[in-house]
Order: C-alpha cells, then sequence, then structure tokens
C-alpha cells in the first residue's frame, strides 16, 4: 500500500461499519468457525441438492447432445467471466476485515470496477463467440450466459461486491441463502418448463433470469447495511486492481486449467461426449461448497488475527484441515462404490459413460478440496502468489497429460489428468501452508490412511453381504473408525461438542 493510501486507511478507520471481535481464547474462536461453518454447511448442502436437480433435469431433457451444448456454452463464456472475477472476492472481504479502507467507499469503487468488467466480459463473449464461427442461435445462447455476470453469484462478479459486507463480518448466512433462493426458483421454473419441451434457448433464458430475485434482495440488504459510496476514487480503484491481480491471474489460470478438458473433448470427440462427461463434472465440482463452508469462516479471522494470535490461528486451521480430509476422503470411497448406481438413477443408462469419470474425478476432490481451501488461507496471509505458482504447473501438466490421455482413454483420461495435475498443484500449495502455518499432519495422515483402507474393506464386505445395508452402514462404519483411532485429540473433540450445544440447543444437558 503506498503512503498516501496507508493514510487515506488510518484516517477512515474509524468510520468502518464493521465491529472488531476481540480474540480472548481459543475455543471461542475455534466454536465460532465451527458455528459458522455448520451454518453455511446446511444451505450449502440444500444448494447443492437443488443444483444436482437443476443438472438432472437439464441432462434428461435436452439429451446428451443439447446438454453438452449447454454445458460447452457455459465453459465457453466462464473463459470470459474470469475477468469480471478479477480475483476481488478475497481482497474484499480481506480489507473489510481489517477496515483499511472506509467499508462504504471500498464497497462502492469495488461496484464501480465490477460493473465496467461485466461489461468488457459480455461484449468479448458475444464477439468471440460470432468470429468463432457458432451458428446464430449458440450465439444467441452465449449472449444470455454472458449477461449472467451481472445477477449471478457463482461466478463471483458484480453480485460479489454486494455480498462482502456479510461475509467478513461472518454473516455468510444472508447471501448463501439469496444463493439457495436462486437454485430452488431455477429448479422449480426448469422443471415446469422441461415439462413443456422447452428449447435449449428458452432454458437457457430460464437459467439466467431465476438469478435476478436474489441479486436485487442482496443489493437491498448490503445496503441497508453499508452506505455505498458510488464517487470513483483513483487511489482506491488502483490498491483494489493492484492487490487483486495476483489472485486474477491465479483464477485465469484455473479458468483455463478448468476449461481444457471440455474443449479438447468438444474437439476429438464431440457434443455427445461432452455432455456424457459434463453429467460427471457437474455432480463433483458442486461439492466444493464444503471447503467453502469452512473457508468463508475462516478467512476473516486469518485476516485479522495471523499476526497477533498465531497459537490460536494453527489450532483452527489444522482443525479445519482433519475435517476437509476426511469429508472429501468419505465421499471418494462412497462414490467408488456407488457410483454407477448414482449416475443410473440420475440420469439413466443413457449417460453410463460418465460413470469412470465420475469415480476418479471424486479421488481427484481430495485434491481439490485442499487445493481450494489453501488457495483462500494464502491469500488471508498475504500470500496469494504462491497460487499462481501452483495454478500455472497445474495448468501445464494438466494439458500435457490431456494431450496422451483423451486420445488413448477417452473421457477416463480427461479425468485422470485432472487427478494428476491436482495433485501436483496440492504439493505446491501444500508446503507453502506448511512454511506460513504450524501445520502438524504426520499423525492424521497416517490415521487417515488406516481408516480409509479399513472402511473400503468393510464396505467390500457388506456389499457382498447385503447391498442395501451397505448404505447405512457406510457413515456409522466411517465415524467409528474415526472414533475408534483418535484422528481428533481431545481438545478438539471438546470443540465439536461445544459447537453442537451451541448451534442445536437441543442438545444442551
Amino acid at each position: 500500500m503506498s503512503s498516501s493510501e496507508k493514510s487515506y486507511g488510518e484516517d477512515s478507520r474509524q468510520q468502518s461499519d464493521f465491529p472488531q471481535h476481540d480474540l480472548s481464547a481459543r475455543p471461542q474462536l475455534t466454536q465460532r468457525l465451527a458455528q459458522n461453518s455448520i451454518a453455511a454447511f446446511l444451505s450449502q448442502l440444500l444448494t447443492l441438492l437443488a443444483n444436482t436437480g437443476i443438472t438432472v433435469i437439464l441432462a434428461r431433457s435436452l439429451g446428451e447432445s443439447q446438454f453438452g451444448l449447454f454445458s460447452y456454452g457455459l465453459v465457453f463464456v466462464n473463459l470470459f467471466a474470469m475477468l469480471a472475477d478479477f480475483g476481488m472476492k478475497p481482497i474484499l472481504v480481506r480489507e473489510l476485515s481489517r477496515d483499511h479502507w472506509q467499508s462504504g467507499e471500498l464497497l462502492g469503487n469495488a461496484v464501480l470496477i465490477k460493473l465496467f468488467l461485466s461489461g468488457l466480459t459480455i461484449g468479448l463473449a458475444i464477439v468471440a463467440s460470432w468470429f468463432s464461427g457458432h451458428p446464430r442461435e449458440f450465439v444467441l445462447v452465449i449472449a444470455m450466459f454472458a449477461c449472467n455476470v451481472l445477477v449471478t453469484s457463482k461466478l463471483f462478479a458484480l453480485r460479489i461486491a454486494f455480498e462482502a459486507p456479510f461475509h467478513a463480518n461472518l454473516q455468510m448466512a444472508v447471501p448463501m441463502l439469496l444463493q439457495l433462493l436462486d437454485n430452488l426458483l431455477s429448479f422449480v421454473v426448469l422443471y415446469v418448463l422441461a415439462l413443456q419441451d422447452a428449447s435449449l434457448q428458452v432454458l437457457v433464458l430460464a437459467y439466467v433470469m431465476c438469478n435476478v430475485p436474489g441479486m436485487l434482495l442482496t443489493i437491498h440488504l448490503a445496503r441497508r447495511r453499508v452506505h455505498y459510496q458510488f464517487t470513483p476514487n483513483p487511489a482506491l480503484i488502483r490498491f483494489i486492481l493492484k492487490e487483486s491481480l495476483p489472485m486474477g491471474i491465479y483464477i485465469f489460470i484455473m479458468t483455463l486449467y478448468n476449461s481444457i478438458d471440455v474443449l479438447m473433448l468438444e474437439a476429438w470427440l464431440g457434443e455427445s461426449a461432452v455432455g456424457q462427461y459434463a453429467a460427471a463434472t457437474r455432480l463433483v465440482t458442486p461439492l466444493l461448497f464444503i471447503p467453502h463452508g469452512v473457508v468463508v469462516s475462516l478467512f476473516p479471522i486469518f485476516s485479522r488475527y495471523h499476526e497477533s494470535s498465531p497459537q490460536h490461528v494453527a489450532f483452527a486451521l489444522n482443525l479445519a484441515l482433519k475435517i476437509v480430509s476426511l469429508i472429501a476422503l468419505a465421499l471418494a470411497i462412497c462414490f467408488s462404490f456407488w457410483g454407477e448406481s448414482i449416475i443410473t438413477l440420475l440420469y439413466s443408462e443413457r449417460y453410463h459413460g460418465a460413470i469412470v469419470p465420475l469415480v476418479i474425478m471424486m479421488w481427484g476432490q481430495i485434491f481439490f478440496f485442499l487445493n481450494f481451501f489453501f488457495v483462500d488461507t494464502l491469500t488471508s496471509v498475504d500470500q496469494q502468489r504462491v497460487n499462481f505458482t501452483a495454478a500455472a504447473a497445474m495448468l501445464l501438466i494438466n494439458a500435457g497429460t490431456l494431450v496422451v490421455l483423451i486420445p488413448k482413454f477417452g473421457l477416463p483420461g480427461a479425468a485422470l489428468g485432472k487427478l494428476i495435475s491436482s495433485g501436483c498443484g496440492f504439493a505446491i500449495l501444500f508446503r507453502a501452508i506448511c512454511k506460513n502455518f504450524n501445520v502438524h499432519v504426520k499423525g492424521f495422515l497416517l490415521r487417515a490412511t488406516l481408516v480409509g483402507s479399513l472402511c473400503a474393506l468393510g464396505l467390500a464386505f457388506f456389499m457382498k453381504l447385503q447391498p442395501l445395508a451397505s448404505i447405512i452402514a457406510a457413515p456409522i462404519l466411517f465415524v467409528s473408525l474415526v472414533l475408534t483411532l483418535k484422528v481428533f485429540d481431545k481438545e478438539e473433540m471438546a470443540i465439536f461438542r461445544s459447537a453442537i450445544r451451541t448451534s442445536f440447543p437441543l442438545f444442551k444437558p
């Protein structure tokens, strides 16, 4: 921060709309983390169910080829939507948490930046689709998807400038409930339209417009909390763009990383292959709400207390790391046993080609969960440049492996490329985490490996005896192994009990 920017931040600190939270004790810090994470998990779980319903409706009503076009359109627009994102979300939350700037002016200037970048995104996407030789009907689809940057919360574009105050003050339940409203409305509207055999263009228009009510409510609630000031401040705009740039570059690379498999599949194997692959990815990607639920609670705490109370922050980090890892492991095991049943039940046998990619992707989610968690954690302590290194390595490794694996193995090859590259990114990010935080993982890794191995063996045994009973046995077996092998120590277990009693009064003695 320049001297003039620093002076401005100090002068306006007293005008902040955000209360400061004292860090008094480790249990209170971690209980607050747990309570906010529980709220985030519940909201995002409902959102996941609604998202899954939307995916099933689209896949079944459109068929593999048209669903492939829908998915390809999303990926195409996302290549340009990263410009509207520009990595500003964590920077806004961080600065609001630290009170370096007066909140109304910070957020007002963020809105101005987002409006400009969103307009640029829409224009570039439409022009690129037109000159790429796509049919006029598909250009219309691209135009509608591009306008989504003005209203959706999924692309971290304009709407994030109105959601940031709630994230910074650990009131993430508000934007998450509004995101849930978006998805429930989309589910109902798309279901009705699917019954009427609506065209792809009509479904895309409805998909976009269902985000408008949530956007309007977000703006209304945010402006009740913060007095947005829309007078341009060149020094503040430069600061936001400068701080966001490393994260923006990271997002640019990660967008290419997440898009390159679909682009290669469309070029080499066609739209039907993209539809099959998208059926798997649209089940896997929404599961990132799990690390997101932890990150949105941890991020403001890390930003405030990394220097003043590193021991408390390290405790919260180690606990969150265990939780995220174990959930990812449990999901990978479950999808390995029931992946075929899930695909057939949700999409029908037409999407049989999505089964193997789904299972491979779920094992890759162990790395994706942790990478997602590590990226925002490093950003909270001003180490976002490490994210760029990890993202660049993942993109290069993924591109190289896909060129070899897709022609040889098809859809499973694309999923395998993601698994390999995400593992390499994990190695880079984890090394940075260990440098900046006091992380203890040796004992945990051994216990987690034992939990995963014994759980898989137990489920294989139950599947032979009684397949239906194994569904009930799976969570019981996993939790029992976690408790028996003492994956969480006594202090961590005490935190869990306290958080549950605080969040759910019914459990109080």
